[in-house]
């Protein structure tokens, strides 16, 4: 085999296992007129919602095609001009991730499972700035995210140019379930 055919193997092996030939996600894709998102604020919202139940449901039943969900909504970050208080005020307060709780303060500050009273529990600093999100871990490692959503109940965000798409959640009614033993 020639490198250029093993090269090109390489290829469709990767865009096959990214899953792209997603039904669900083609079907989402095709509600939506995603021309009007730039000029619709809510209908871009309620299509990465739509995206991010799909990619939960995906994920959480271990079926392929998450990876596909994943990029789409990399593709449809929130404005760059947002009402940075409003932002701020929807950070503020506790949220879930897959792994971990966060409590987020109004000062600028966080910490990572904030129930359990640990004195050494992972902090830092965030804050937002446009459709950018800025946190440090341990006044250390500073790390500078796209916003992708951000409402009441749902926090979506990114690494710039990269394929990492996180997902955070308030807890109670009304959000996005995250972990395993979410219905």
């Amino acid at each position: 085999m020639t490198l250029r055919a093993l090269l090109l193997l390489i290829g469709l092996t990767s865009v096959s296992a990214q899953g792209t030939d997603v039904p669900e996600l083609k079907a989402i894709e095709a509600c939506y007129d995603q021309t009007q998102f730039a000029k619709n604020e809510v209908l871009r919202e309620k299509y990465i919602l739509e995206l991010a139940a799909l990619r939960w449901k995906l994920s959480h039943n271990g079926k392929d095609g998450w990876e596909a969900v994943d990029a789409e909504i990399l593709k449809h970050p929130a404005p760059s001009k947002p009402d940075a208080k409003a932002l701020l005020k929807l950070r503020t307060g506790k949220w879930l991730s897959p792994r971990h709780d966060y409590l987020y303060r109004a000062d600028g500050t966080w910490v990572m499972d904030p129930d359990d009273q640990d004195p050494e529990a992972t902090h830092g600093t965030w804050t937002l700035t446009g459709n950018r999100y800025v946190t440090t871990v341990d006044s250390e490692l500073k790390t500078v995210y796209v916003i992708i959503l951000l409402d009441a109940h749902t926090f979506i965000y990114a690494e710039p140019d990269a394929t990492t798409v996180f997902y955070e959640s308030r807890p109670g009614k009304g959000r996005l379930p995250l972990r395993r033993d979410d219905p």
